[in-house]
């Protein structure tokens, strides 16, 4: 479904974020009830990242390039390989489970 503006197409309102997300995977056939859907496998492994991140910190030394900066003057050495951690960290969510994430804190009382 298109969307524009918060509408989807053939919509009169817009939709809340969460409703948008909901109409989006029922359109493709997914559904949100599924309640099994958070022990899915992870989408990027510890290891994935290690590999990964020559090649990350690479992309960030092309967009210093890209910015007229020079990658190897003074300050800037280390900062492609600080930036491709970083991104690491911001984005590590997509490497762990509801499970990891709660770590059983949920009670049943």
């Amino acid at each position: 479904p298109s969307n524009c503006n918060g509408y989807l197409s053939g919509e009169k309102e817009p939709l809340t974020s969460l409703a948008r997300l909901e109409k989006s995977w029922r359109a493709e056939g997914k559904s949100p009830e599924s309640g099994d859907s958070w022990r899915e496998e992870r989408t990027r492994s510890e290891e994935d990242n290690e590999l990964n991140l020559p090649t990350l910190a690479a992309a960030y030394t092309s967009i210093l390039r890209s910015l007229g900066e020079d990658p190897q003057r003074q300050g800037l050495l280390k900062t492609p390989w600080r930036a491709a951690t970083a991104m690491q960290f911001f984005t590590k969510g997509y490497q762990e489970t509801i499970s990891d994430v709660l770590n059983d804190a949920i009670f049943d009382e």
